[in-house]
């Protein structure tokens, strides 16, 4: 997952030739202020991740616009979306907060608790059953403490958690 949506199809055929489940799915890039607010003077500070797949034909739907509005609305160094855009699109999407460079953890690392907290409870409140936590285990400090947190808040309010990695290839 990387923003964007291009290889939905191939993928499909290929998954559909193997006999396994396609669920499509991506990494979208939430702006940190809003998808027209293009005024940062370090560009890494303009977004955060959240990772989404489709339920159903409508969250495929919502994906490709959510996708589609990205780049026309707002693009900056990277297609961004914003909260609310996930608000008018999130049918039929199961979401999940991501890793460290999501926008809980992003909080959480910034040393503001109380607003990761806050940013949980309008994921939670928003998204209800289909919002998930995600729990990244690679020995890294960063991750320990967010999970730390996000696995309390997910136990507190029965939220689902799930296993995850990332893998990254320089080739």
């Amino acid at each position: 997952m990387v923003s964007n949506m291009y290889g939905q199809e191939q993928l499909a055929f290929v998954c559909k030739t193997f006999g396994i489940k396609h669920i499509p799915g991506c990494e979208f890039y939430m702006a940190t202020d809003g998808r027209f607010d293009k005024n940062y003077s370090n560009r890494g500070s303009a977004y955060m991740h959240i990772n989404a797949w489709a339920k159903n034909q409508q969250g495929y739907a919502n994906m490709c616009m959510l996708q589609s509005l990205s780049y026309s609305e707002g693009f900056y160094y990277v297609p961004r979306i914003d909260k609310e855009l996930v608000e008018k699109y999130h049918d039929g999407i199961m979401w999940s907060d991501a890793c460290v460079g999501g926008t809980i953890c992003t909080h959480i690392l910034n040393g503001d608790v109380d607003k990761a907290h806050d940013e949980f409870m309008w994921y939670l409140n928003l998204l209800k059953d289909d919002f998930y936590i995600e729990y990244h285990n690679h020995n890294i400090e960063e991750e320990d403490l967010c999970n730390k947190y996000k696995v309390e808040w997910a136990n507190e309010h029965g939220v689902p958690i799930i296993a995850c990695t990332d893998a990254h290839f320089t080739n």
